[in-house]
């Protein structure tokens, strides 16, 4: 008797184990496949295009997140940067040969994910990415040797994804050499040309474009080695953009980059606008989820237990960054200031700068000193004619910025 009861137990735990696997391979195939193309162009062939400083690092560090993050495998994301050789160097050509690729592996049910980083122009009335080969010098070899937003967008339309999301960091500075300092303003024309259209057949539940900034404005870089809207787009798939749920939507993301985009380039980017935009079509778009904080995401059960209630997990308040600095500091003769502060914040601090006028004034040795929790400034500033102010600005390691403006009073002459 009891050795058939333990064939029974046995032949139970057998049957058990087929239907737990046969449930996941359902669900897994119910939920898709997530695939990404990731673009980032930072030097170019062509000696009349401005190089820029970040979308190489911006390219790979999406890249990374989407893995370990977001739940993409890393056999379905491939990154194309210009130090790539061979097929990942993102030519023209590549990039249409790797989207062509998608088209025939991405199926129905899956999510795609196209994200380019590095210039965008409009000239004649046509958008285009400016990819490694590019040549700017007339309207025919941008065509030629650049991707035209039309060719890209029939290359996303034929693949065969239920959800679409393009994330575009394209208009910076004028990409044309000689006028790298230049503004180069996302126009209408260009943020019309990128919304993906094309998609919009029998079982497409979402397409979402997001834009690093609206028409008129430009995309700014360098923020802690990246640009800013790609660095906050990284932090919000890392957990920072989730609702109360944990969960992290689309609507949740969009929220997050307007808010923390637009906040910290006002801060250290002396007053300019960038102000992430999204444009969503589809049923399924606002509630489409695209990752899960650390603490929402479950973990591989080892055993089978019976299900306990799992309580709703709890944002923590971001840390909060202060700084101490007078409203006032008199001019210790009339070319220069002594600028004291204290910051504080939780976790400490990732950036600290100080400006008069737009011009960064070095903080080397002594005049700054970081702590767990902050950091201390105390800097002689240089004064020119005219300066009336300096501004002291932090960043908390949580990506909180912060900034005092203090008042120059000049010594008499």
């Amino acid at each position: 008797m009891a050795g058939g009861k333990n064939r029974t137990l046995a032949l139970s735990i057998l049957l058990l184990s087929v239907a737990l696997a046969w449930w996941s391979l359902s669900a897994s195939a119910a939920e898709g496949s997530k695939w990404a193309l990731v673009v980032g162009v930072d030097h170019y062939d062509s000696g009349q295009i401005t190089p820029l400083r970040c979308a190489g690092a911006d390219a790979r560090e999406l890249a990374k997140t989407l893995v370990e993050s977001a739940g993409f495998p890393g056999s379905h994301v491939v990154v194309m940067t210009s130090e790539a050789a061979g097929d990942d160097r993102p030519t023209a050509v590549n990039v249409l040969r790797r989207l062509a690729g998608f088209g025939k592996t991405v199926r129905a049910g899956d999510d795609f994910v196209f994200y380019f980083s590095g210039h965008g122009m409009e000239q004649d009335s046509e958008s285009f990415l400016l990819t490694a080969d590019s040549q700017t010098d007339s309207t025919a070899l941008l065509q030629f040797s650049s991707l035209s937003v039309k060719r890209v967008q029939q290359a996303l339309s034929e693949i065969k994804a239920t959800r679409v999301l393009k994330l575009v960091d394209a208009c910076r500075n004028d990409p044309r050499a000689g006028r790298g300092g230049g503004d180069n303003a996302m126009t209408e024309g260009f943020a019309r040309d990128l919304v993906l259209a094309g998609h919009q057949g029998a079982g497409v539940e979402a397409v979402v474009t997001l834009f690093s900034c609206k028409p008129k404005q430009r995309s700014y870089e360098g923020y802690n080695g990246h640009g800013y809207f790609t660095y906050f787009l990284v932090e919000g798939l890392r957990g920072a953009a989730a609702g109360n749920d944990g969960v992290i939507r689309i609507s949740d993301l969009a929220a997050y980059l307007e808010r923390h985009v637009a906040d910290t380039v006002g801060l250290r980017e002396n007053g300019k606008e960038q102000v992430p935009m999204a444009d969503l079509t589809g049923t399924g778009a606002m509630s489409w989820v695209l990752a899960r904080s650390a603490a929402a995401r479950p973990s591989t059960p080892t055993t089978v237990a019976l299900a306990q209630p799992v309580p709703t997990p709890r944002p923590s308040a971001p840390p909060v960054v202060r700084i101490n600095a007078p409203g006032t500091a008199s001019s210790v003769a009339r070319d220069s200031v002594m600028l004291v502060g204290t910051i504080s914040a939780e976790g400490g601090v990732s950036e600290v700068s100080v400006s008069v006028n737009g011009r960064d004034v070095p903080l080397a040795g002594a005049a700054l000193k970081r702590s767990a929790g902050g950091a201390q400034v105390n800097v002689k500033v240089p004064l020119e004619v005219g300066d009336n102010s300096v501004v002291l600005m932090a960043t908390s390691a949580a990506g909180q910025p912060a900034q005092a403006v203090v008042t120059v009073e000049r010594a008499a002459p």
